[in-house]
């Protein structure tokens, strides 16, 4: 009886020690494979892994509880060698049903989609790469714009997950975004229907349609990120920007949430907000606009459209951001109740324009260098005159401006107390009702002092409004040139000028002067197709080239190649020093 006694005591002993092994999930690295599930704690083989999947359908399915997923020296490609961006299909990670789900350190590419979690609540996604996911192939060229390029920003909510993003969040709360690089896509992030989420020091460089896109997306914080050179169209010399991207873009009562010190630089657009487009009458329309975002000291510079952009937004807070911007400083149609205080506007067409806005505050803003500082707009919709209504526009300063304020069709409006440098008050005004002016003056001081009194009235004005929000991460410095002469983008996006690329840079007749660009190396004309003489055939990066075509030779094309230092390619494979590269140019992108 002791013996059987012991005998299940030992048996009952080896079931629990059974039950937490396997509780506490495989004992040993598992070789990731497609539909791979994870439900508790797991380590996967390190190494490159390329699990190609359908659309729809996932690489990996991960759902559970209390999850920590270390995906350090774990390589998931869902691409093959070379495979054009615009062939990618499916999902790398999928996350669904869970709550305090950790992945970190993960380099997921090659997928419509690099990581897709729904339903998760406390997720957290730190210092993972998902660079190189699915983007649109372009075929706009240097000289001709092509309309197929437009970005569609009136797209229904569930078309952007279509439309291909490094990490899209859907129906999630209280996640944590930290210290994620996702450049050279379409999109870097999607928040749709979220809440709650900090989107904090991430890298979200180089991609050709959105930064950040929020969806519904009430109650959260995107701050400290770098959204540099996100472009899709844009030819110095040639023409303006058509079918713009943007950097942060917000839609369908997208609420509430802070947009602070992020940096949005050499790109198309800097922020846009506005209702769902896709809904046909106007009560829709009220119900779709976005509410009281803040959006707070960001830098926006050299923008080939504009820096901000709302259409039927209420109640935002727009404070201290430093805005340089081809276009306007700001467009706003239909703004309602809008605070804009303390702002740095400078070149373009105009720094403030609005149309139909209502209850705005202007104030403490300076404007350097537009057009026109601010202008007051008449639309006729509907065969319905709608006039502006109740704007102050109070203590701004207008230095090196062509016309101060240009007020149309306004009812209400105060406008007081705002300096000029340097030159007599001078505005335009037309169709206004009960305009209230007085103490609109000009200062004569140098422009160095008149700074410095601009700068601390604003300090004092915006300090009600002053957010402390701390880095959480050192991002890397930003090596692109701040020039709009260097916003390239090639049928995939915008370049960062580290792999061979000849730019197109002046067409005279015939003759056709190109930059060359690339790692250190030397490049040779190995071809092409029209040419008729050669300024050089061969030489060092960078370089200029000359080429004269046949005038009767409509299909023009240069073939070139290099040999030098190592790179990554377009599609982001390692190419290795002294190894071949063939590049080159043609006058058009076959669309296959």
């Amino acid at each position: 009886m002791l013996f059987l006694d012991a005998h299940f005591f030992r048996f009952s002993l080896g079931l629990i020690v059974l039950s937490l092994i396997m509780a506490c999930g495989p004992s040993g690295p598992q070789k990731p494979q497609v539909g791979m599930q994870i439900k508790v704690n797991t380590t996967l083989q390190t190494g490159m892994h390329y699990l190609a999947v359908e659309e729809e359908q996932a690489a990996i399915l991960l759902s559970g509880d209390f999850i920590d997923l270390d995906l350090a020296e774990v390589f998931l490609r869902g691409d093959t060698v070379g495979q054009a961006p615009d062939q990618y299909r499916g999902i790398g990670i999928k996350i669904s049903n869970s709550k305090n789900v950790t992945i970190r350190n993960g380099n997921i590419r090659g997928y419509r989609i690099g990581i897709y979690a729904e339903n998760v609540d406390s997720l957290r996604l730190i210092d993972c790469d998902l660079s190189y996911n699915y983007k649109q192939r372009l075929y706009s060229t240097e000289q001709t714009y092509a309309r197929e390029d437009n970005l569609d920003v009136f797209l229904e909510q569930d078309r952007w997950q279509k439309s291909g993003t490094a990490i899209y969040l859907q129906n999630c709360r209280d996640a944590l975004v930290t210290g994620n690089r996702c450049r050279y896509g379409q999109q870097a992030l999607i928040l749709d229907s979220c809440q709650h989420v900090t989107v904090v020091s991430n890298d979200f460089r180089y991609n050709s349609a959105l930064g950040i896109g929020l969806f519904a997306a009430s109650n959260n914080t995107i701050a400290h990120n770098v959204l540099d050179c996100i472009a899709r169209s844009y030819s110095p010399g040639f023409y303006q920007q058509k079918g713009a991207a943007m950097g942060i873009y917000l839609s369908n009562q997208a609420n509430d949430n802070q947009i602070l010190f992020n940096s949005i630089t050499l790109g198309n657009d800097g922020i846009w907000s506005i209702y769902s487009l896709s809904q046909e009458d106007e009560d829709r329309y009220e119900s779709t606009v976005c509410k009281r975002n803040l959006i707070y000291a960001n830098q926006l510079h050299h923008l080939t459209g504009s820096g901000i952009i709302s259409f039927l937004s209420e109640e935002d807070i727009i404070i201290q951001n430093d805005i340089q911007a081809q276009e306007f400083g700001m467009g706003l149609f239909r703004p309602r109740r809008h605070k804009i205080i303390g702002n740095y506007l400078q070149g373009g067409q105009t720094g403030i324009e609005m149309a139909e806005a209502e209850r705005d505050l202007i104030n403490h803003n300076y404007f350097y260098g537009t057009q026109t500082g601010i202008r007051t707009k008449l639309l006729v919709r509907d065969g319905v005159r709608d006039v502006n209504q109740s704007i102050e526009i109070s203590q701004n300063f207008f230095d090196s401006v062509g016309l101060f304020i240009d007020l149309q069709s306004t009812d209400s409006a105060v406008v007081m107390r705002n300096e000029t440098l340097g030159r007599d008050w001078r505005t335009e005004e037309s169709n206004n009702t009960n305009l209230s002016k007085n103490y609109n003056f000009m200062i004569q001081k140098t422009r160095d002092k008149f700074r410095k009194t601009v700068d601390l009235r604003i300090l004092e004005a915006t300090a009600p409004y002053q957010v402390e929000f701390a880095t959480s991460k050192n991002l890397p410095e930003i090596n692109h040139a701040t020039d709009y002469e260097h916003l390239f983008i090639t049928e995939w996006g915008p370049y960062d000028f580290t792999y061979p690329l000849a730019r197109l840079r002046q067409v005279e007749d015939s003759t056709l002067t190109f930059a060359l660009f690339g790692p250190q190396g030397n490049w040779k004309v190995i071809g092409g197709d029209g040419i008729t003489s050669i300024s050089r055939k061969t030489g060092a990066m960078p370089a200029t080239l000359v080429l004269t075509f046949d005038p009767e030779v409509k299909a023009r094309r240069v073939k070139l190649e290099f040999i030098g230092e190592a790179f990554t390619t377009p599609f982001g494979d390692p190419w290795p020093r002294g190894k071949p590269y063939a590049f080159g140019w043609a006058n058009a992108r076959a669309k296959y």
